[in-house]
């Protein structure tokens, strides 16, 4: 106790000399929070917070919104959870007003903008006093605009998102239906505020590939465009000009199109004087077409000079396909952002795999080689191997017979020339060379002399090769502007308004042809399989039977 009293008294004195020495002077009242004794209400003010918050769904007095928008957006949200509905009896830059829609409730939601202020304040509350009469299926307040703002997010990360989606999606979180025009309309609300419109895309696509032209070095980027026919002075009004241009095409005389598209005849001066040509009426399947082609242009067994080019060629983009699915019908800054983000998808994905298998000690090959040596050096221990040459390291390779019991087969042999180098080296099955990997007989002539079969496999399936092949870096262009909007007094580039629907209908393709789509382009009509006729089928062929 005496230990108690001796700090006590201290604190006392050490109190009154404060007091003589603080200055006299008044310095106003202590603000009630510095008085507080607890400081787990103490924290740091890094000028992050905002003002204004909505306080769960329920609009308070004197609450904050930092612009029109959310303060609507708010109002929505509380009458969506108190299952009202209400109309807008004012709205104006500096006030905006909402009232029930019931008669005589006296509900009302009073807002305004301070002068010379740009945030809003709710200055009038007052709540409701009518009943619930029924459960509405449909809310009248639920707009596409408020959708829009409440599915943005997963709307731009998934662009392809259906609009069945967002309806079961709303349902869902406010048990209130949609239509699928509501949806829809949702939807392209959410990316035109990301993207921009499809006019604006015009406008926008070759500053940002510019932009990403000059912020990735060795990019290489085409415009294909036309002058346009009308000045640009009047690009003000193009929506009225485009209405204009609409009516007087449809005033045109209909010209018919083609039955069918005119086909790229084949140049008869390269041929040789031997080979004959099938017609278009002859040309029935993909083996009637291909047959008059040289081998080597199409057949990887005939590629000796491994060239790789022709139609061995034409759907090596196919596998490029998942990168830009998903991107059609949107305007052309998010294809271009779809197909950007999506490369680097693809790139980030197979970089951090080759990185995993790179890691592993027992393999120098990538992943699908690893697998393919694997499976080939099973079935080389099957085969049958016989030392032919003297000097040369050259083998005779029987093959295991596949046939089964009481079956005759003949026995398949493969000679293999090995050398020092895969260029060096060779098999009658061509594999070695064409696909620049040891094939099974290889391998089972390796394991004979004891020879190392890395020496066959092409430093291109290395699995540092393939790492090196994946450290590509892509820069975006979003940080230089977000080219969501349109510039009406420097606009440069218009949309081709002959493009345009003009009449009502289903709209006829556009789609250029090529030379996959030979057959569809020569089968107008029904063809008899029997005399390769068109006109009619194998059931009412009239010809003989014997063609």
């Amino acid at each position: 106790m005496e230990i108690d009293d001796l700090i006590a008294r201290a604190e006392e004195e050490a109190l009154e000399e404060d007091g003589d020495n603080s200055s006299e002077e008044d310095e106003g009242p202590i603000p009630q929070g510095w008085n507080r004794v607890d400081v787990e209400g103490l924290a740091v003010h890094d000028e992050h917070e905002s003002p204004w918050e909505y306080n769960g769904t329920e609009v308070q007095l004197r609450a904050m919104f930092a612009d029109k928008g959310s303060l609507q957006d708010a109002i929505k949200l509380w009458a969506l959870s108190m299952q009202r509905s209400f109309r807008v009896l004012k709205s104006s830059q500096e006030q905006y007003t909402v009232v029930c829609e019931q008669a005589g409730c006296p509900w009302r939601v009073h807002a305004r903008r301070p002068k010379y202020e740009t945030h809003w304040i709710v200055s009038k509350v007052e709540p409701h006093s009518s009943l619930l009469s029924s459960v509405l299926p449909r809310h009248r307040n639920l707009t596409s605009t408020f959708i829009s703002n409440v599915m943005y997010g997963e709307i731009v990360k998934k662009t392809d998102l259906e609009a069945k989606h967002i309806m079961v999606a709303i349902e869902q979180k406010f048990k209130y239906k949609i239509s699928y025009v509501k949806a829809w309309r949702a939807k392209q609300k959410a990316l035109e505020r990301m993207f921009g419109s499809f006019e604006a895309s015009y406008n926008n696509l070759p500053h940002i590939l510019q932009v990403l032209q000059d912020r990735n070095p060795g990019t290489y980027i085409a415009v294909k465009d036309q002058p346009a026919k009308r000045p640009l002075l009047g690009l003000m009004m193009l929506d009225e000009h485009t209405r204009k241009h609409v009516v007087e095409r449809n005033k045109r005389p209909l010209i018919p199109r083609a039955a069918q598209p005119e086909r790229l005849t084949p140049l008869r001066e390269l041929d040789p004087p031997h080979l004959t040509r099938r017609t278009s009426r002859d040309i029935g399947c993909f083996s009637h077409w291909i047959e008059a082609e040289p081998l080597e242009k199409w057949s990887l067994l005939h590629d000796t000079d491994v060239a790789r080019y022709g139609i061995m060629t034409t759907n090596l983009a196919e596998v490029y396909n998942w990168v830009i699915r998903g991107l059609r019908s949107q305007p052309l800054v998010a294809i271009v952002e779809g197909v950007l983000h999506g490369t680097i998808g693809y790139f980030r994905e197979r970089h951090a795999n080759a990185a995993l298998h790179a890691a592993n000690p027992q393999t120098p090959y990538c992943s699908k080689i690893t697998a393919y040596m694997q499976a080939k050096t099973e079935k080389a221990q099957s085969h049958t191997v016989f030392v032919m040459g003297n000097t040369e390291h050259r083998f005779d390779v029987i093959l295991r017979d596949r046939a089964g019991f009481g079956t005759a087969r003949s026995l398949v042999t493969h000679e293999v020339c090995l050398g020092d180098h895969v260029n060096e080296s060779s098999c009658t099955c061509n594999k070695l060379k064409l696909f620049h990997k040891p094939c099974s007989q290889v391998l089972a002539a390796c394991g004979t002399i004891r020879m190392d079969p890395s020496n066959f496999v092409s430093d291109y399936f290395m699995k540092e090769r393939v790492q090196q092949v994946w450290c590509g870096e892509l820069r975006g262009f979003r940080v230089v502007g977000n080219f969501s909007t349109l510039d009406t007094a420097n606009r440069t580039w218009i949309l081709d308004l002959d493009l345009l629907r003009g009449g009502k209908g289903r709209w006829q393709s556009r789609r250029i042809r090529n030379d996959m789509d030979e057959g569809e382009a020569a089968a107008t009509g029904r063809r008899c399989s029997c005399c390769r006729q068109e006109g009619h089928t194998v059931r009412t062929c009239k010809a003989p039977a014997d063609t």
